[in-house]
């Protein structure tokens, strides 16, 4: 009986529950929200990152002093 009710099957039945129901709270928990807005800037931040060396070699500048110049905000 402890573990069953460990595990959650004691909560609700899950036999009752459709596919989308999960869908459902995932949508209307703002943890969700909260993770996506999360994982959006870290890529964004990470993308910048990859993509600044590239940005300022354009520039005119050559290999060693773009990446000198991407350095500084992420040392």
């Amino acid at each position: 009986m402890r573990m069953t009710e460990d595990v959650g099957e004691a909560d609700a039945d899950s036999a009752e529950q459709g596919a989308l129901d999960g869908f459902y709270m995932a949508v209307k928990d703002y943890k969700i929200y909260l993770m996506m807005i999360t994982f959006t800037t870290y890529v964004i931040g990470l993308s910048f990152n990859a993509y600044f060396p590239t940005l300022t070699g354009t520039l005119g500048f050559g290999y060693v002093p773009t990446l000198l110049m991407s350095s500084p905000p992420w040392a």
